[in-house]
């Protein structure tokens, strides 16, 4: 997916406001990716689970200098404290994550898996990762 698919999924994330959970790891994103996903998460207002990303973490971090490598620690921190706020104002929403059968029996119910055609339409090709999106 890389920098470019993360784009398309931060602009996503950043309007989004029923999405839950999101986990993106192992797509070869870099920190310019992770910095646009900070932005929408803090944006966001309602994301309760951003997944660390590992896997990004070791492609990107072991070719950083270590100043580069500490605003990309940074990046990841504050997604975590947006989340971390994004809790605190809605402190019942992550229940849908871990009880979904408890969900209010009509009206819409929230998509758990989003099919990356709708995530990423019209961005180029997508090789390899996986990428979920709950709410």
């Amino acid at each position: 997916m890389g920098d470019l698919g993360a784009a398309a999924l931060a602009e996503v994330l950043r309007n989004n406001k029923t999405l839950l959970a999101v986990e993106a790891d192992g797509n070869d994103i870099g920190v310019a990716g992770w910095n646009l996903f900070g932005t929408a998460v803090k944006r966001n207002g309602v994301l309760q689970h951003f997944g660390f990303p590992w896997q990004d973490y070791d492609y990107s971090g072991n070719s950083l200098h270590e100043d580069q490598r500490q605003w990309f620690q940074r990046i990841l921190l504050d997604i975590q404290h947006s989340l971390h706020a994004n809790r605190a104002q809605h402190p019942h929403a992550d229940a849908a994550l871990y009880f979904p059968h408890m969900l209010p029996s009509t009206g819409p119910k929230p998509s758990y898996l989003v099919g990356l055609v709708q995530v990423f339409g019209g961005v180029g090709s997508w090789e390899g990762g996986f990428v979920s999106v709950f709410g």
